[in-house]
């Protein structure tokens, strides 16, 4: 359990193990979402995100999410502490120093991408306290429903009555894996890192216990990753026939968070994806 301080010079204190009274903080790219430091005191460098105060419960999910992730043979962004200053949330990390890709980035990445999600499960799916027996159950009311609520002021007509018609049809879209399986949960370009070593660190979980094939399904998104990549991922764990159809259903999650985020850009795609499997 990641401790949490009401003051970031004592989170510091207690990381550097010497008291800290000022510490360097430079702002550095760390996303659209979050303020994000590199935070330098006796001679230690860490990655800090900070936000308003109702985002600490964000920032202990993916403290959870992240040691979860540490189980598996890919390596994990450090949580090192969590802070509640004034009208602000801190979450403190271990700085990654980077590299280049080693050549067997993507091979490696893949076959470790399938292992954990062959090799680690739970009782349940979903995550805290939003559980379920069956995947498919979970999918529907706990990612695709709320977002397509939230989404729904920039719906037409059609495709509310369609969106509607989908969720109906999960049962038959989809397909569901033999026990819950631990998903990064966001795994696209941005959320991973190279390490010094040359290997995949994995950063910004939205972690739960799904079906793989919803991660494998993001990884295509906004450009994909290397062929190489899912050809290791397909020898350890051997896909069902209609996974292409079955990911266009599990990105739509990610298209209407972006829809909801970020505009109108992602809406066609988000119609085409309703639409299509209605």
């Amino acid at each position: 359990m990641i401790e949490c301080y009401y003051n970031l010079n004592a989170a510091l204190s207690a990381i550097s193990g010497q008291a800290v009274t000022k510490a360097k903080l430079r702002p550095v790219s760390g996303g659209d979402i979050n303020e994000a430091f590199l935070i330098e005191c006796n001679g230690h460098r860490l990655f800090g995100k900070r936000n308003q105060l109702s985002r600490l419960k964000d920032f202990q999910s993916e403290c959870d999410g992240l040691m979860a992730l540490s189980k598996s043979r890919i390596s994990t962004a450090t949580p090192l502490a969590l802070v509640q200053e004034d009208d602000y949330a801190w979450l403190l990390l271990a700085w990654i120093d980077t590299g280049i890709k080693s050549p067997d980035f993507w091979a490696t990445f893949g076959e470790n991408l399938a292992r954990m999600h062959r090799e680690i499960s739970a009782k349940q799916f979903g995550w805290g306290d939003k559980q379920r027996a069956t995947w498919i159950e979970y999918f529907r009311q706990d990612k695709l429903l709320p977002k397509i609520k939230q989404a729904w002021s920039h719906l037409d007509r059609k495709t509310r009555h369609c969106s509607n018609k989908l969720l109906n049809k999960l049962s038959e879209r989809l397909i569901s894996p033999d026990q819950p399986e631990l998903l990064h949960g966001d795994l696209w370009h941005g959320n991973f890192m190279v390490n010094r070593d040359g290997q995949a660190v994995l950063i910004d979980p939205n972690a739960y216990y799904g079906h793989g094939e919803a991660d494998l399904a993001m990884t295509r998104l906004f450009g994909g990753f290397d062929s190489v990549f899912y050809q290791a991922y397909a020898e350890y764990y051997k896909l069902t026939p209609g996974f292409t159809e079955r990911a266009d259903i599990y990105n739509l999650y990610h298209l209407l968070n972006h829809l909801i985020l970020f505009g109108n850009a992602y809406l066609p795609d988000c119609q085409r994806v309703i639409q299509k499997y209605s």
